[in-house]
């Protein structure tokens, strides 16, 4: 018995990955390296079912750590399933070695916070993970709020060192921690919506008043943030996150900051680009202005986003479930 079994004519894909998963349990116990290849095809193939993935990703994990390199190869990819990814995060998790922090770091970079916080809770269990997680807030890749999340925030502080604990409150001073009325609205949103191809044509309404400013869809639109074709792949709890809670979750190439200038007074902008001597921003209505870096003498990022964050009260729920088919449908 070997996990590459790809089944019997007429057997279906059920049950190929049953013996699948009960193939790579038994070489994560019984640490058959023989299997590593096998199991190794399995993983990375896209074909594989979901949780014939995962139990792969363990025992590889589980017989050799030697292997973690092949694992990143799936971590650090945006377009693997947030299922697999969490699933390889809780099993990194579970072994005890200096490579797995700088692994599991790469599953956090552009990622739907929900991942994010999976991924920063087992972080935040070891001082090695620690230390990747602060770099990750420090450059950009999650928000700093992700470090006031309760759980991750209990981790962190019980297990960091003197420095990492510097180190974090300079990265928390002035972040709001996660509104706990926003969040109990998100997961009722989320429980309750239905997804319907009926509402697909009444949520181009929402869209296009509540969107359309900012946010372009098929060349048409504004440019102050991100492009919006293909955010159907999102998934419903991540897009309804980024809806009725925008700041948890930023975008690096739309990053706002503050910055301060030598004579004094202070600019706000999105960071666009680099012209010789000069950077270039865009400010709220997406016109863009240059400032000589000669001028600048400091400039921090804000944790906060450009998109607004009244939305939870502004878009009434029935529109906001009709928004979110509309939305869903753009793949």
């Amino acid at each position: 018995l070997t996990p590459a079994v790809v089944g019997l004519p007429g057997e279906s894909p059920g049950l190929v990955a049953k013996r699948q998963i009960f193939a790579a349990n038994i070489a994560r116990d019984y640490k058959v390296d023989s299997w590593g290849q096998d199991l190794e095809k399995l993983f990375l193939d896209d074909f594989t079912d979901l949780y014939a993935r995962a139990a792969c990703a363990e025992a590889l994990i589980m017989i050799n750590v030697g292997n973690l390199d092949i694992i990143k190869k799936v971590i650090g990819d945006e377009s693997t399933q947030p299922f697999l990814v969490e699933s390889i995060a809780t099993s990194i998790g579970k072994i005890k070695t200096a490579k797995a922090p700088a692994v599991l770091r790469k599953a956090l970079d552009q990622r739907p916070y929900e991942i994010q916080k999976g991924v920063a809770m087992v972080l935040a269990q070891s001082v090695g993970g620690v230390d990747q997680l602060l770099e990750a807030v420090t450059q950009l890749e999650v928000v700093p709020r992700i470090l006031l999340e309760r759980q991750i925030n209990e981790y962190l502080l019980s297990t960091a060192s003197v420095g990492q604990v510097n180190l974090y409150e300079k990265l928390i001073e002035g972040v709001k921690k996660p509104d706990e009325q926003i969040q109990a609205m998100i997961d009722d949103r989320v429980a309750k919506f239905q997804l319907s191809t009926k509402s697909i044509e009444k949520g181009r309404g929402a869209f296009e008043l509540h969107c359309t400013p900012c946010h372009q869809m098929g060349g048409k639109g504004g440019l102050i943030g991100p492009q919006l074709d293909g955010i159907g792949n999102w998934g419903p709890r991540a897009l309804t996150e980024k809806i009725l809670d925008p700041n948890r979750n930023i975008s690096k190439a739309f990053i706002n900051y503050n910055i301060k200038l030598n004579d004094g007074t202070n600019q706000t902008g999105l960071f666009r680009r680099e012209e010789g001597e000069l950077l270039v921003f865009a400010n709220a209505s997406g016109q863009e202005f240059t400032i000589a870096k000669s001028k600048i003498a400091g400039k921090k990022a804000s944790p906060f986003t450009l998109m607004p964050d009244h939305f939870s009260q502004v878009i009434e729920e029935e529109d906001f479930y009709l928004l979110l088919n509309y939305l869903l449908a753009q793949k």
